[in-house]
């Protein structure tokens, strides 16, 4: 394994091979939102969590890497 320290932005550097923006959703959940990835199978892998409520943070359900269903995300957004 290998380091690069660069100022140089790693795009430039390694290019990109496709943007991961559009395969990103963004859901509501309980006064908060979830930005989520396809994990294939109907689950959701969460990416971030944005709320302005620390007790979200301490839900182990929405720590970043947790995989959620996205029915039931789907409902809450209509």
């Amino acid at each position: 394994m290998s380091l690069l320290w660069s100022i140089v932005p790693i795009d430039s550097i390694f290019g990109t091979e496709s943007n991961t923006e559009y395969m990103m959703r963004q859901v509501p959940a309980a006064a908060a939102t979830l930005i989520l990835s396809d994990a294939g199978g109907g689950m959701g892998k969460v990416e971030r969590l944005i709320s302005t409520n620390p007790n979200h943070y301490l839900n182990p359900d929405w720590q970043p890497g947790s995989l959620v269903r996205l029915a039931d995300f789907d409902s809450i957004s209509g």
